[in-house]
């Protein structure tokens, strides 16, 4: 039988500790606390852990990036709910993109005749059934099947199968032996999560429905966190009365176009915690978090060979 445990959020908004007492090397990913060397603002609210036996985990949470509107010259807040978004596409490339509940994501030749079936280079196999459903056995041997693009059913390497409904790329229900264990329902402009019928999470959007207002983790008693924004840019989050983070964007001017890798006509400067600084040169992109305390931490971006490194400072 599945299980689903609620997360604690508020992890993510605490104060961040530097413990390194001395600069240090190691392999890294792209993201430094809020930001990334294009000048998004990257951040997510962890909403539940979806445990299905030991051969499937998913982990629900809300993740806001950036997108850059051309015709304004703007940048435009993003959200998406990782762990419920998944989908087989033919993408622009003439590739069939896969994007799974557990975050991977790959793409595949068309699958032809005779064989009908495709290898990535990560151990993934793509299975065409018929005209409109595929079947995707990932490296972990689960067996995902989509019809019309949507994913309706997984089999577990031991032979459980998870039964999905979804609604335009988002699963909307999941039942394991007849028993639903996960549903989501909308309100007007609200997804409301349940297990069973324990509500998890409540996630309020505007009145377009593209940007969220807020989010309630566990029941109504909870201390919301609300997001107010300038244009369709996030400025601050807050829990309660508290404002945790206080977003600072700064206008990208003519020479970072040409001295830094920043991507977006307004990017991030400041989260309130740190302030962000970018260069690039010699085909070396850095990007440098300064804390209120002087601390320094410093991500570079080798673009030769793709490599990532840390380097912490103490003050």
């Amino acid at each position: 039988m599945g299980q689903i445990h609620k997360l604690l959020i508020f992890h993510m908004l605490m104060l961040p500790v530097l413990p390194m007492t001395s600069i240090k090397l190691c392999a890294s990913t792209p993201i430094l606390h809020h930001t990334s060397f294009d000048g998004g603002l990257y951040w997510s609210c962890p909403v539940c852990r979806l445990q299905f036996g030991a051969g499937l985990r998913i982990d629900v949470s809300v993740c806001h990036s950036s997108i850059k509107n051309t015709f304004e010259n703007v940048t435009c807040s993003r959200w998406q709910i990782a762990g419920l978004e998944t989908y087989i596409v033919c993408n622009s490339n003439d590739r069939i993109a896969w994007s799974s509940p557990t975050g991977r994501q790959t793409s595949f030749e068309k699958p032809i005749p005779p064989a009908y079936r495709s290898f990535d280079d990560k151990g993934n196999q793509l299975m065409l059934v018929s005209q409109d459903e595929y079947v995707v056995m990932d490296s972990a041997s689960r067996e995902w099947t989509y019809k019309h693009g949507s994913l309706t059913s997984v089999r577990l390497n031991n032979g459980d199968i998870v039964i999905f409904r979804c609604e335009n790329g988002l699963i909307r229900e999941i039942k394991k032996d007849d028993k639903i264990l996960f549903h989501v329902t909308q309100s007007g402009l609200s997804l409301i999560l349940f297990n069973g019928d324990h509500r998890l999470a409540a996630i309020h959007y505007d009145a377009k429905g593209q940007l969220i207002d807020s989010i309630f983790v566990g029941d109504e008693n909870s201390p919301p966190l609300e997001f107010s924004y300038e244009g369709n840019n996030l400025r601050s989050i807050t829990v309660g009365k508290k404002h945790v983070f206080d977003f600072l964007w700064k206008k990208l001017d003519f020479w970072d176009k040409f001295s830094t890798t920043l991507e977006y006509p307004y990017y991030l400067y400041s989260d309130g915690i740190y302030k962000y600084q970018h260069s690039s040169r010699l085909g070396i992109a850095k990007m440098l978090a300064t804390s209120r305390a002087g601390d320094k931490q410093e991500k570079t971006l080798n673009f030769k060979t793709g490599q990532i490194t840390d380097k912490n400072y103490n003050n």
